[in-house]
Order: C-alpha cells, then structure tokens, then sequence
C-alpha cells in the first residue's frame, strides 16, 4: 500500500512538472519575462544583494547589467510583462527559496483594481516553476481577479482554455526561450532604440482616494508576511507618463498607505526631472518606459541610494562574481552602438549643459555640421556612427571659439546612412564633464 501511494506521488509531482513545461510553451507569450525569470534560477544562491519584483517596468527601467559594472552590486529583476502586484508576495517567498538574504525592491506601478486579465496572470503563472508557492499565488490571483469554476480551473490546467493551441506547438516550441546570459538586462529593441516626447501623455497626481478592498487586504497580508519574516523592502513608484487621473491619485494614494505601515516608498510621480534627471521629451520610447538613456539615469539614481541605505559592498573584484562581467560585456555587444562611450559615467555628467542645435548638409562626399552655441559650454564633441548598428566614434572635438566655424567630415561613402551628434562639455577641477544631447542624432546619406 505505501508503495502505491508514494508511486502515486511521484507521478503526480511529474505530471504537474511536465504540465508546466509544456503549458509555458503552449501558453505562453511573454518571451522576455520567461527568459528573465529561468535564468534567475541560474544565479548563485545567496548571491544576490537584491531582487527586483515588478511587471516590464522591472527590467525596462533597472538595467542588471550597467548597475554591475558601475557599481559592482548584484541586483536581479524577477519580473515579467503585465505582471500583477498581487503576485508580489509570492515572488518574495519563492525567490528567498535559493536568495534567503537578499534584500527586495517592489515597483507598485502594476497595482490595480481592475479585473486581472487572463493573459497577464499568465505571463507570471508560467514563468515560474511548478511548487506549492506557486499554487498559492494562482489561488490569490484568481481571487484578486474573480476567477471561479471552469474559468479558475484552466489556471492550473491551462489547455482547458488554450486547448486548440496544440497543434501549434510544434512551431511555438521553435520560439527561442534560451538564455541571454545578461542578467535580466533588457535588449527589447524599442528600449534601446526609440526615444519619443510623452510630455501630453503626463498628468500628477492631485488627490488621496479610497483604496480597494482587494489592495488594501492583500497588501496587509503581503506586509504581515514580510514583518514577520524580517524581509527588508523598499516601494517604487517610477516616474510614467500616465494620462488616467485616477491610475496617478490611486498609486499616490498607495504610496501613503505603505509609508504610514512603516515602509520605504520611493515615489517619483512627481519631482523625477529634479531628482533622476528624466526627460520625457527623450527618455521614453513609450508613456509606462524608459528607453535605454533613461534606464540608464534611474540605474544610476537607484543604485547609489541601495549602497548608501544597505551599504552594498562593490563586488566587481571577487571572481567569485566573474560571471557578472561576462555577462555585462556580451549585453554590450548589443546595447553599445546605442549609447554614447561617456554616458554610463554618471559621475561626469551635467544636465545643466543644454542639448545643442544643429545641422547637418550633404554635398558631395562631404557632410558639413553647424553647431549653435550652448550657454556655459567649453567645448563639443561630434560624433558619427555608419549606420543604425555601428558604435558612435568622436570624430572631431571643437572649442567654444571656434562654434562658429564650420566642421567638414570628408571622403563619405556614397549610399552610407550617417548619423551625427554633437555633446557639449565643460571643465571642472580639470575634469571634463558631458551635457545633453540629440540620443538618435541626424542623419544623412551621400
């Protein structure tokens, strides 16, 4: 008899593991969040300073990689298009399962009291292995969400829903799922190639309104769960272009809710321009993401405020962390050609200096740039790069006294698509240090 119940059992836990795998190939459609989260599972246990949970602001915003090798801090993002807020605690408790130590920061930005779509519960439900943690996350999802019956069933057994989705599987299998080896860093090719004005898209938030009962219940247990087991976490509310005048009251609201339990809550709904530099006639390619330049400026903001409240220590010297370098440099293999060789130093940047205006004007073989002067400026650095996936090269450096003097970039190629930019600097202490300036720059071809 008992060997027939643990043969039972052990049939059970292999059915339910084959089931997932074979549900996240036939469900699943968020490629970017599957991969992120499997390779958590790769990392180190008890390697990790911190994880960040939250839905693509999770990784669209917080960039893994430029945080190693800036700072040498090692902070994973467990998170996962349209990933709900309701799913926090559970994602705490499974991370903790292999990172028992590690510190959590939570993007509330996800948070609603809508009816949770079907698809967004999944892009989480099939990310993450089969465990009861995750059986109990599907049990709250489905409770935040009003799922009952048939409609609660097919979360645990999805092909009730996406049965006619089997004989696709075959070519949904072919869809790459392997690891990028970049530590959860984003190469999304929106991210780190468009960069568009979502100033009309903004509105503050005005008002503290009444919080659901489904938030305010399971936020409680969430907060009653992390008091208990001494987890130390820290609320964001990054800064999105939101044009729903109740989205923004109820995430204010949200952040005044959390803080009065006693938790951190960084909350840039407001006041990001002064405090993180953002710009949203530039550093979004979208209102709800940073594109890759505006990642970068809350990389930075963000780590140096994890150092200095948990003084992280900087790891880039412990080769027991070798595999951080490895990854940041193939993740700049990509991302290179779309920032500039000075840009990740944010120690050397002054926002003050203004992005200049200029020109560019082809004739012949030659390309003639003409640079309006920049206020403060000492200097400008002009640089090109041979199409959309070449790295920018400084090709001529020109002082404030010679602004006026046109510079000629000679012998062009003809059909050649070029592109320009112009960065004005100035000299501090006999530092040079780099302003503003046009991210997509101008192009032209001979």
């Amino acid at each position: 008899m008992k060997r027939v119940i643990l043969k039972s059992i052990i049939f059970i836990l292999i059915f339910f593991v084959l089931w997932s795998f074979v549900s996240a190939l036939v469900v699943n459609v968020d490629r970017d969040g599957y991969i992120n989260i499997s390779e958590f599972y790769q990392q180190q246990d008890d390697s990790l300073d911190a994880v960040y949970i939250g839905a693509s602001t999770g990784f669209l915003y917080w960039n893994s990689a430029i945080a190693w090798n800036e700072y040498g801090i090692t902070v994973y993002p467990y998170s996962c298009n349209a990933n709900s807020f309701f799913s926090t605690k559970y994602i705490i408790e499974e991370a903790r399962k292999s990172q028992p130590d590690t510190k959590f920061i939570v993007n509330v930005n996800s948070l609603t009291d809508d009816e949770l779509s079907v698809m967004s519960m999944h892009n989480i439900i099939n990310c993450m292995p089969f465990s009861l943690t995750k059986l109990k996350m599907i049990d709250h999802l489905c409770d935040m969400g009003d799922y009952e019956g048939k409609d609660r069933a097919e979360f645990y057994f999805p092909l009730i829903r996406f049965h006619q989705a089997w004989p696709d599987l075959y070519f949904t299998s072919k869809i790459d799922l392997g690891p990028t080896g970049y530590k959860g860093a984003s190469i999304f090719y929106r991210y780190l190639e468009e960069s568009v004005d979502v100033t009309d898209l903004y509105v503050a938030p005005e008002k503290n309104i009444e919080l659901s009962e489904k938030i305010v219940s399971s936020t409680e247990s969430l907060l009653s769960y992390c008091d208990e087991e001494n987890i130390e976490v820290v609320f964001v509310v990054v800064p999105q272009a939101r044009d729903n005048q109740y989205e923004m009251d109820r995430l204010r609201t949200f952040a005044d809710f959390i803080s009065d339990k006693g938790y951190t809550v960084l909350d840039f709904s407001e006041n990001f321009d002064e405090e993180i530099n953002l710009d949203m006639t530039k550093d979004y390619f979208d209102g709800r993401h940073t594109n890759i330049h505006g990642s970068i400026k809350f990389t930075h903001y963000l780590s140096k405020y994890l150092i200095d409240e948990y003084g992280f220590e900087d790891k880039r010297e412990n080769e027991e962390y070798s595999d951080w370098h490895t990854s940041y440099e193939s993740y700049m293999q990509v991302a290179s050609s779309h920032i500039l060789d000075f840009e990740l130093d944010y120690a050397h940047r002054d926002f003050s200096l203004e992005e200049p205006d200029f020109e560019v004007e082809v004739k012949d073989n030659n390309a003639k740039i003409s640079i309006e002067a920049v206020e403060d400026s000492q200097g400008y650095l002009v640089y090109r790069k041979d199409g959309a996936n070449t790295l920018w090269e400084n090709i001529v450096e020109i002082s404030a006294e010679d602004i006026k003097k046109e510079y000629i970039d000679k012998n062009l190629t003809k059909g050649t698509n070029y592109h320009y930019t112009v960065v004005p600097y100035l000299i501090k202490d006999g530092e040079r240090y780099y302003g503003d300036f046009n991210y997509s720059g101008k192009s032209v071809t001979p």
